[in-house]
């Protein structure tokens, strides 16, 4: 059994002077298998791939509340430890 490690590309940007896209079904690659990202799941899978969402909004959802309960250091202020 070949190991998938799939990416998902939230936005891209085609060249430097490009605008950045947001998809609708954001490309997914199995970047262990296709290093160079060259075949998007989404795309030859017709969907297959779809649910590779579900755990993402999961984690995009902690990362949030992680931010909330930690949030970055603004530039110049002294960071006296979390409380």
């Amino acid at each position: 059994m070949k190991w998938r490690t799939l990416k998902i590309h939230l936005k891209t940007v085609e060249s430097l002077w490009a605008p950045v896209q947001t998809h609708l079904f954001p490309p997914v690659y199995d970047v262990a298998n296709d290093p160079g990202e060259d075949n998007d799941l989404m795309r030859g899978a017709l969907f297959a791939y779809s649910w590779v969402y579900a755990p993402m909004g999961q984690i995009l959802r902690e990362m949030a509340g992680s931010m909330q309960a930690y949030p970055n250091i603004a530039p110049g202020q002294e960071f006296e430890g979390y409380r």
